[in-house]
């Protein structure tokens, strides 16, 4: 997030948990806007939508029942899955996966209902 260009890049972060450290900090200085907290899959979805997002990165997917939750929604009409674990969200709203070239095998594509873009190397910086 650090390295995106914020005169071509408004970025929204949400952070669904209220347990934060240095990493969350840096995350919300980051970005034009970050929300955090423990709220309803309702007020969740209110507030992305009305960001009006032109995509939505969703890390981790698996890691927290609220993202996973979020993520079974249309809140972007783009909706990006990866960075986290490597495996497939196998949900009709997530329309990319981030992956590492490194980390799949040859057959991948079968494997996700989602459109891979394969990352140099590990995928992170």
């Amino acid at each position: 997030m650090e390295n995106l260009n914020a005169s071509r890049f408004h970025l929204y972060g949400y952070y669904v948990d209220s347990q934060t450290d240095d990493v969350t900090e840096q995350a919300a200085m980051a970005c034009h806007s970050f929300v955090r907290g423990r709220f309803s899959v309702k007020k969740w979805a209110m507030r992305i939508r009305v960001d009006k997002l032109h995509a939505l990165l969703i890390p981790g997917l698996s890691m927290n029942p609220m993202t996973a939750q979020l993520a079974a929604l249309r809140l972007a009409p783009i909706q990006i899955n990866g960075v986290g674990h490597p495996v497939t969200s196998g949900l009709p709203t997530m329309d990319y996966y981030l992956t590492s070239k490194m980390m799949e095998p040859k057959q991948n594509k079968s494997h996700y209902p989602e459109i891979l873009v394969g990352l140099p190397n590990l995928g992170v910086h």
